[in-house]
């Protein structure tokens, strides 16, 4: 399978598609290829192809409608692309976007239907063995040019769907002035995932109108347009425990900024079924992987990634019993961290990770609400933690000497001592020997029943690691 990197999202298809050029496998493995002009050569080959990838310019698409119009009664894949004009520029000037159709009786084995930029009239059979259904715009003439109650009229009949992918596609601002009605995917036990990109807004409405099932994964991604600090909160969909109804179930949450490897928060089930809020850069013509992103001052201060903790309130009526945090703490103070946590009564495990850019200070705040009292029930936040794992780069010990100070403060209050403390710290500006960090392990083991200490210089980052031995106290 090949790996299409052009789109907002990566998706497999058994062929790259190339610019102006009719791709396609016959049944038998052989591969065809023909310019968009010469689409007649491609005609004694129609009952044997199994995929089609197409990608004409607009002087030849009248080609490709007639291609289309011919009998593939075993195609099984087909992907129908309108290429950018120029690959620096994702503004297209033309008269109008191109059309196609397709009919029933001429494709009555097709699986998989990826639609890039362009309109496609489906027979609404073909809907019903559809697994996979990629609808994407990135002009203004295509966008959001498939209304909300049509895109859930083609969600209905998709009965075999297991994936679906739809990016700036769905119009939900013109719609019926008695509203639009609810879909509930409870009906669709094949279906695995479902992904939304847009603007914030426009994910909220489209996921407020379906009703999902716990066993699907849901990807909602918004376009990093606007004020980047509301986006997490704008695209959360309405009656959010009534729609999705893996949020029931979720026991972990993620809130992860990795530069240019991710801005998400996720929560999910032990299954690792879940909902997944992403932030992306709407440029369309940038060749990235799914999780490469923008790269702004609001990400590299932090200061995005404390909004991204100050909207956690949103999974609050979750089973959580994990937190994993990992970005840049300088912006998030000990107040933001102390509502944070006191939202999850339950939570038995909170891993963090620091920017490796940052000192280590950025992890004082953390550990100063780790031992603030809870506004909602009598000891401190956080009480049932068992497990605190560390990860964070410092220019000496004192961020373990603020480690010990935070845990004995929490045994004073009553909280429960860990059964296990992981720490590891990326050392800068000073040697160290192994006598220290068996010291400091033994200091810490005191306020935990198992203690991991891993030092890592920047000699030995390839190596390993000092200190990996356990202790018990």
């Amino acid at each position: 399978m090949s790996v299409h990197r052009r789109m907002g999202f990566i998706y497999d298809f058994p062929l790259e598609f190339e610019r102006r050029k009719i791709l396609g496998t016959l049944q038998d493995g052989r591969q065809i290829s023909f310019v968009d002009s010469d689409v007649r050569r491609v005609w004694p080959h129609t009952r044997e192809l199994s995929v089609l990838s197409a990608a004409p310019e607009p002087n030849a698409e009248e080609n490709l409608r007639d291609l289309l119009d011919q009998d593939m009664p075993v195609l099984r894949h087909l992907e129908i692309v309108r290429p950018l004009p120029d690959a620096r520029h994702a503004v297209r000037s033309s008269p109008s976007f191109p059309t196609y159709d397709l009919l029933a009786h001429h494709f009555p084995l097709l699986v998989d239907l990826a639609i890039s930029d362009c309109v496609v009239n489906v027979e609404i059979p073909i809907y019903s063995h559809l697994r996979f259904l990629h609808l994407e715009a990135y002009t203004d003439d295509v966008a959001h040019s498939l209304r909300l109650c049509e895109f859930l009229a083609i969600l209905g009949n998709c009965s075999s769907l297991e994936r679906i992918v739809v990016r700036e596609y769905v119009d939900v601002d013109n719609v019926d002035p008695e509203g639009v009605p609810l879909l509930s995917l409870t009906g669709l036990r094949k279906l695995k995932q479902v992904t939304v990109v847009d603007d914030a807004r426009v994910v909220s409405e489209i996921l407020s109108h379906l009703i999902i099932p716990s066993y699907v994964d849901i990807h909602a991604v918004a376009l990093a347009r606007g004020d980047l600090h509301s986006a997490f909160r704008t695209m959360v969909p309405h009656y959010r425990y009534g729609r999705l109804l893996v949020l029931r179930e979720a026991t972990q949450i993620d809130v992860h900024d990795n530069g240019d490897h991710g801005c998400i928060i996720s929560a999910f089930s032990p299954n690792r079924i879940g909902l997944s809020m992403e932030l992306i850069d709407p440029d369309p013509v940038l060749l990235r992987l799914p999780n490469s992103h923008f790269n702004t001052a609001l990400r590299r201060d932090g200061s995005l990634f404390s909004a991204l903790v100050k909207t956690l309130d949103v999974f609050q009526q979750s089973p959580i019993r994990r937190l994993d945090f990992k970005g840049n703490f300088q912006k998030v103070g000990a107040p933001t961290w102390a509502v944070a946590l006191d939202r999850f009564a339950n939570v038995r495990e909170i891993s963090v990770e620091d920017n490796p850019s940052a000192t280590g200070n950025g992890l004082d705040g953390f550990l100063r609400a780790l031992c603030a009292p809870s506004d909602a029930r009598q000891g401190l936040v956080a009480s049932l933690l068992r497990k605190f794992e560390i990860k964070t780069a410092a220019c000496d010990f004192s961020i373990l000497e603020t480690v010990r100070r935070c845990l004995g403060t929490r045994e004073f209050h009553y909280a429960v001592p860990l059964a296990e403390l992981q720490i590891e710290l990326l050392l800068h500006g000073m040697e160290v020997s192994q006598r220290i960090v068996d010291d400091w392990e033994r200091i810490l083991s005191c306020h935990a029943e198992k203690v991991i200490l891993r030092v890592l210089l920047p000699t030995n980052l390839q190596g390993r690691a000092i200190g990996e031995d356990q202790f018990r106290c």
